[in-house]
């Protein structure tokens, strides 16, 4: 996951180079979080972007703690700007990368399987960014929150039936990073 950062922060260098409305945000997080994301500005308030983050939590019944990948799209709304210093919420929106657990989990009576591979991933939080460079560059924390939804198959050993549904495994990070 580390070359997938490089590449894009690669990638993406030249374009910070040509406006302040173009950021790039990387971060790491509490507990076990790493994000980058590129954001443009199409409004003094909003920004739209794209981004790719590994973040370790149980993304499944069956999957216990590890970490996983993810790309997404990024909405982010600034609010209370000033000279040095303003807030901003950002939701995003993509896929979760990761192999399906093959053991269903045993709770009871109750035998978990997840069908399929991969997940639906939200993120979404609020921030505070303070300027320290002259082109506008500067500190931030976030405290966001993850989510995983996924599809499963629950068979019950009492009542011998199948269900089927959505699930959604979740976490929370206190993430600190660099806005360039």
């Amino acid at each position: 996951m580390k070359y997938i950062l490089i590449a894009l922060l690669a990638v993406f260098n030249p374009v910070l180079a040509s406006a302040q409305r173009s950021n790039l945000y990387a971060d790491i997080g509490i507990p076990a979080d790493i994000s980058l994301t590129y954001n443009y500005k199409i409004l003094k308030h909003l920004g739209l972007g794209v981004g790719a983050q590994v973040c370790h939590f149980e993304p499944t019944l069956t999957n216990y703690g590890e970490s996983v990948p993810a790309i997404f799209g990024d909405l982010r709304l600034y609010f209370l700007m000033r000279k040095k210093h303003f807030f901003f919420y950002f939701l995003d929106l993509g896929i979760n990368f990761y192999k399906a657990n093959d053991d269903p989990g045993n709770y009871n009576a109750l035998f978990v399987h997840v069908t399929q591979d991969n997940g639906f991933y939200a993120g979404g939080g609020y921030g505070y960014f303070h300027v320290v460079t002259k082109r506008g560059g500067g500190w931030y924390v976030s405290l966001k929150s993850v989510v995983n939804s996924y599809k499963y198959i629950l068979y019950n050993t009492y009542l011998q039936d199948y269900t089927t549904g959505r699930r959604a495994g979740a976490g929370i990070a206190l993430s600190g990073g660099f806005k360039f």
